[in-house]
Parts: C-alpha cells; structure tokens; sequence
C-alpha cells in the first residue's frame, strides 16, 4: 500500500529549498497545465506530483492536463512532425487554446543546458516569446521550473560534473528570467541535491534510471520540493492513495491519446485523404476525460469527509 505520509518523507527532508518571486496559489475552479519536456511527460505514467497536488488542495475543483513533450524545446522542436520548430510552437498554441488552462507549470531548460553558455542567449529569447504566447492565448497564471540535476551513477554512465555545471548555469540564468517576468521560480536543481551524491541525501537507492531520467520514486522525492515551492502540505493522516493515482494516470493516457493519437499523420497530416473521416472520433475522448476526472474528484471529496 501506498500511504500519503510517506510521500510527506520528501517534503520535510528538502530544507534547502528554494523560492523567488510572487507566490502560487492554487485556485478553486484551477485547469493546471504541466509544460516540459522529458521530465513532465514521464510524470504523466507515475502521477506522483500531480497526486500530491490535488491531495494538497483537497476542498477545491483543480483539473490537470499533462503538456508534456520529451525532448521538447522553448521553441517546439519535438512538436513539430515534418515541418520547423515553429510548427511545433504552433501545435503548442493551438493546443492551449483548446484546454484553456489557468495555471501553467513550465519545466524547460533540461534540454538547452548541453550548448552551454554559447546557447543561453537564444534560449532566453525563445522562453520569452513563449511566455509571451501562454499569456496572450490563455492568460493564465504561470511558475517556471529548473531542471533537475544529473545524478550520479556507476560506470558505463558518464561522470555528471560538466552537465550539471551547464545545468547550475542555466538554473541561474531561468531564476533571473523568473523575477524579470515577475513569475515565481521553483528551483528543483537545488532541491534534489544541485548534482551532489546522493542525489539526495536521504536516498538509498538511485532515483534515476540513466542519470537523468527520474523513476518512479524519483518523482515521489521530487513532490516534497514541488509542494514545499507553493507553501501546501500533505494532509497528515495516513491515506491510501493508490486508488487515486491509478484514476490519475487513466485521466492522463486518456488525455495523451486524445492530443497525441498514434496515427495522426492519417488522421490529420498529409495523409488525412485515406483515414481522415475518423477524427471525428477524437472528440470521444472528452467524455471519457470527464468521467475519469469525477471519479478522481468523488475520491478527493470523500477523504475530505
């Protein structure tokens, strides 16, 4: 079984955390968007933080919608199937059009760090413009979030101390665009050990499988610096929150397939003359959305009770 106090482990063992810039608050009525690349995809097959969250502010109506992208840029590199980047930057827009979201959970730079300094300058520009893009097309209120460091693992694995040099770099560089845009910054570099070994301190196994990518329990380490940024806490009592995370992650495959299906070039692309009479289906999906994300909210209103 899977209880909630020990995901509150994390919270009260990251003492270094660090925040800057305004405060967050998770308003009742909130569509909260994860944007990123690897590190908010994989977050979507765990439900880990998204669990946390919605746990943290039981008593109000918060939906979640995982934009994440692996391997994504500021400028929507991965996004894009056949066209440039700003094909994919396109995509993104359209597709936070169509959610709506209220609060935005940017999680970027992961990717940029390895052109070093050489490539800080246009990575800025390209989070600006994106900024820019969330606010004029959903308005909603956003966070920006540092990469994670590169943990430390055995050899064949590469020695992480160039890596996590650039990483400290551009976590810098993403805290000062953080208080220039007025947007609080979460810093999970820090956070999760700044490269150090452990990766954290209380660890007592690694937390990624390759050095970069988080597991499972990865991500339930990082809940505590996530919730520790926006001032919740777990509720105390011990609550089985297994139940809830698997209606978590159906909602977020549910929502994955409906933006991302398989066989979209059929459906949509250059291909749509074939088998383009069956997007019409893709809108079930939102039912079935629905449906999923009642069953999460009757679970979080009965551990209200």
């Amino acid at each position: 079984m899977h209880k909630t106090a020990s995901l509150l482990l994390p919270l009260f063992a990251i003492p270094y955390f660090l925040h800057a810039g305004p405060p967050v608050e998770f308003r009742d009525g909130d569509k909260v968007a994860l944007l990123g690349n690897t590190f908010i995809e994989r977050e979507q097959n765990y439900g880990h933080i998204e669990t946390a969250l919605a746990l943290a502010n039981q008593g109000k109506q918060i939906t979640f919608r995982n934009f994440g992208w692996s391997g994504d840029t500021v400028f929507g590199h991965a996004r894009s199937y056949f066209g440039p980047p700003a094909e994919g930057f396109g995509r993104l827009q359209k597709l936070a059009a169509q959610e709506k979201p209220t609060l935005i959970l940017l999680y970027y730079g992961a990717n940029a760090s390895y052109e070093g300094e050489a490539g800080l300058s246009a990575f800025l520009d390209g989070y600006t413009k994106l900024v820019g893009m969330l606010k004029e097309t959903t308005g909603a209120r956003m966070v920006i979030l540092s990469p994670v460091p590169q943990e430390k693992l055995p050899l064949p694995l590469p020695s992480p101390v160039k890596h996590n040099a650039e990483l400290a770099l551009y976590r810098d560089a993403l805290r000062s665009f953080a208080e220039k845009q007025g947007l609080p910054f979460v810093d999970l570099f820090e956070a999760l050990g700044s490269g150090k070994s452990p990766y954290l301190a209380q660890a007592t196994q690694p937390l990624t499988d390759n050095g970069l990518h988080l597991t499972s329990e990865g991500y339930e380490q990082a809940v505590g610096a996530v919730l520790k940024a926006f001032g919740m806490q777990l509720p105390s009592c011990a609550i089985d929150d297994d139940e809830l995370r698997a209606k978590i992650i159906a909602k977020n495959k549910l929502f994955f397939h409906m933006h991302r299906p398989q066989n979209e070039t059929y459906l949509f692309g250059f291909r749509k003359h074939e088998q383009g009479n069956n997007a019409s289906e893709i809108p079930e999906f939102q039912p079935l959305i629905q449906a999923k994300e009642k069953e999460i909210q009757d679970i979080l209103a009965s551990l209200s009770k």
